[in-house]
């Protein structure tokens, strides 16, 4: 089955140059864009993904040095399924409204059915009091790089995102970097990389040791317990209650056979 981009081309070229002469460079450009794999579209209720889509779009049209009128052309050709309904029925409208259609224009219609202004309100918010808390070092700086770009006023100079960063961190990692004064925000990074990956390795040390102090005790290794015979203040009887001492007990002559009591000697 022939690539849609393949087919356009060949559209396009029998439209713009029948005679089959040289490349236009518009077809040229359509065949550099192809190349590049560009993601196609087909909506989402994720906020992010379409975040994404325009992103990439945006490298391309860098990379290729696109032209204003081509940028939404190529877009809007990746659209799938309901994205692609989505851009007709807005496309009637505009065309009905007289409003030019630029690349600023598009990205303000996609922000608008795909990425509300309430969700990217909730964004800068998250933002704002992000904390590392149980994520990574790595985790967090993923989460970090994700939502900043909805509140940019708060990382405007390169010092103000260090210092943002920072304070998100744990309080044990945090610690160590504020006597370093880093305001390099990469540098930043990778020293709280540096210091978590000793934190863990000294953690891991020290949960080894533990283990051995609590290690069960063998069968047939030595005991701690002692012996009763062992022990002060402890009689032979004490060990054997049920053993009688006769050398303790007192003598006790036989019963006089005339009285019946007990005389000495």
């Amino acid at each position: 089955m022939q690539d849609p981009l393949e087919r356009l081309a060949e559209i396009l070229e029998q439209r713009i140059n029948p005679r089959g002469n040289q490349p236009t460079p518009a077809i040229s450009a359509l065949e550099q864009f192809r190349k590049l794999t560009p993601p196609s579209f087909s909506g989402t209720t994720d906020p992010l993904v379409a975040e994404d889509w325009i992103l990439q779009m945006g490298k391309i049209f860098i990379v290729l040095n696109c032209a204003e009128e081509q940028k939404v052309s190529f877009a809007t050709f990746m659209f799938r399924g309901e994205a692609e309904h989505w851009w007709r029925a807005t496309l009637r409208l505009e065309r009905a409204a007289q409003r030019q259609i630029d690349w600023d224009r598009f990205v303000e219609l996609m922000n608008k059915k795909y990425i509300p202004e309430s969700v990217r309100d909730q964004w800068a918010i998250e933002f704002q009091g992000l904390q590392q808390n149980n994520m990574t070092v790595q985790e967090y700086e993923a989460k970090f790089t994700q939502l900043s770009r909805f509140a940019p006023h708060l990382i405007a100079e390169e010092s103000d995102k260090a210092k943002k960063f920072q304070r998100g961190l744990r309080e044990n990692i945090r610690g160590k970097l504020v006597a370093l004064r880093i305001r390099n925000y990469t540098e930043l990074v990778e020293t709280a990389f540096e210091i978590e990956k000793d934190l863990l390795e000294y953690q891991e040390i020290r949960n080894k040791k533990q283990s051995l102090v609590k290690r069960p005790r063998t069968e047939g290794g030595p005991t701690n317990d002692k012996s009763s015979s062992n022990q002060p203040g402890r009689s032979a009887t004490a060990k054997f209650p049920f053993r009688c001492d006769r050398a303790n007990q007192p003598n006790k002559s036989a019963a006089c056979p005339r009285c019946g009591n007990h005389h000495s000697g």
